[in-house]
C-alpha cells in the first residue's frame, strides 16, 4: 500500500497513464490505497483532467475533495458544485454527470454491491 497521510493531496500518482476506459471524455487515473478483506469497501485516491463524462453509477460512493473543482449532476438533483474540503455521496444505480473544467483530486471510499 502507498504511503502517504490521508489527508495528503500531494501522494504520487505521476506514473499512473490518464485514460479514458472508465469515464470516456474524462481523462483519469486512479491510485488504490486499500480494500476490506471481503472486498466489497475499497478506497484510493482519483484525478482527472480537464473533461466530462455521464455514468450509471453502479457502486455507492462517498468522495472528499482533496485539489480542483468540478461540478457533479446527479439524475434527479440540482448540480453539484465541489471543491477542496467538500464531501459528497453518490448513490448506486444513478445516472452521473462530471464536469470539470481544469482538474480535480479526490479521495474516495467505494462500497459493492454483490
Amino acid at each position: 500500500m502507498p504511503s502517504g497521510s490521508w489527508n495528503d493531496a500531494s501522494l504520487d500518482l505521476a506514473s499512473l497513464p490518464f485514460s479514458e476506459e472508465m469515464f470516456p471524455g474524462l481523462p483519469s487515473r486512479d491510485l488504490g490505497l486499500g480494500a476490506s478483506d471481503d472486498g466489497t469497501l475499497i478506497v484510493g485516491l482519483w484525478e482527472a483532467t480537464k473533461g466530462e463524462t455521464t455514468y450509471t453509477q453502479d457502486t455507492d460512493e462517498f468522495g472528499s475533495v482533496v485539489a480542483g473543482h468540478a461540478v457533479i449532476e446527479v439524475d434527479g438533483e440540482q448540480p453539484l458544485a465541489i471543491g477542496p474540503g467538500d464531501v459528497f455521496f453518490l448513490p448506486s444505480g444513478r445516472r452521473v454527470h462530471w464536469t470539470v473544467a481544469e482538474g480535480i483530486r479526490k479521495f474516495y471510499s467505494v462500497r459493492l454491491r454483490s
